[in-house]
């Protein structure tokens, strides 16, 4: 997990936000900026991000679980129940990341 910027959310965010502009298609960098989005309280930035991690790295536990714990946020159960499922799967057959 990349390093934030320690009690600086501006910070962490723009520093997150160049990341995915530099790299769009690295799921880590969507992951981090999806995290500070839920860190600040902001789901639906958050679900956005997470759902691209999720397409890009299919098999990440971490954004699987942040996934779920959105949708529970955004009250979307059914969709935080088919997420949890997934890392439940995943960190089953891999182990965690």
């Amino acid at each position: 997990e990349m390093m934030r910027i320690a009690n600086d959310v501006p910070a962490s965010l723009a520093w997150a936000r160049r990341a995915v502009a530099l790299e769009p298609d690295e799921a880590i960098n969507r992951y981090e900026l999806g995290k500070i989005h839920m860190d600040m309280n902001a789901p639906g930035e958050a679900l956005q991000e997470l759902r691209i991690a999720v397409r890009l790295n299919p098999k990440s536990t971490s954004a699987h679980y942040l996934l779920a714990r959105v949708y529970a946020m955004l009250g979307r159960n059914g969709a935080a129940r088919a997420e949890r499922d997934i890392y439940d799967r995943l960190k089953a057959g891999y182990g965690t990341e």
